[in-house]
């Protein structure tokens, strides 16, 4: 399965916003740029905004 986002993430200034991001096994959180740089799914500005990390997620 292709890396699909899930929701975008608003990192304090100066860091970069980012999307958090899931490929069906494992999930991370990646900058912007890099989402739009990889062509992911869906289109960044369709995904909701959420929380930095999910419920009982560290990585």
């Amino acid at each position: 399965m292709d890396p699909t986002g899930v929701y975008r993430i608003k990192n304090p200034e100066p860091k970069e916003d980012g999307v958090w991001v899931t490929d069906g096994t494992t999930e991370q959180e990646i900058t912007e740029d890099a989402y739009l740089s990889n062509g992911y799914k869906p289109k960044l500005q369709s995904l909701p905004w959420g929380e930095p990390k999910p419920e009982g997620k560290t990585g």
